[in-house]
């Protein structure tokens, strides 16, 4: 009588390093005090889409504030996160909550200046008001 073996899903590369991501921006909420903004039930199936629209998987804090974003470009191994609100030791709880995953923080400088631009736009439009 034939057996039959277990299936195992292989998935591509760039969706584990996603969950790895997911799991590391998940930390970084409890460590902040803020919460990820989920907008279904399957929140691993949600905050994966949401992580591939350019607007990113949100975090919330207690005030409503989005305190950081969690961007993944898809079918490439890296996500970028973009951290405002965060308090002064947001970086820090980034950084010690990446190096628990072996991740290294990198700086990319033309996302840098483009996470940059609306916010000098919207400085020097509050200056002018």
């Amino acid at each position: 009588m034939p057996r039959a073996s277990p299936a195992y899903i292989v998935e591509p590369l760039s969706h584990c390093y996603e969950q790895i991501f997911l799991e590391v921006f998940q930390k970084f909420a409890c460590r902040t005090g803020s919460k990820i903004e989920f907008t279904s039930r399957r929140k691993h199936v949600t905050a994966f889409r949401a992580m591939r629209r350019k607007s990113g998987l949100k975090m919330i804090d207690a005030d409503g504030h989005v305190t950081a974003c969690l961007k993944s470009e898809y079918r490439e191994i890296f996500c970028v996160f973009v951290l405002e609100w965060t308090g002064p030791d947001g970086l820090r709880n980034l950084m010690t909550t990446m190096e628990e995953y072996g991740l290294r923080l990198e700086y990319n400088h033309a996302e840098l200046d483009r996470s940059l631009q609306p916010l000098a736009k919207q400085y020097t439009a509050e200056a002018e008001g």
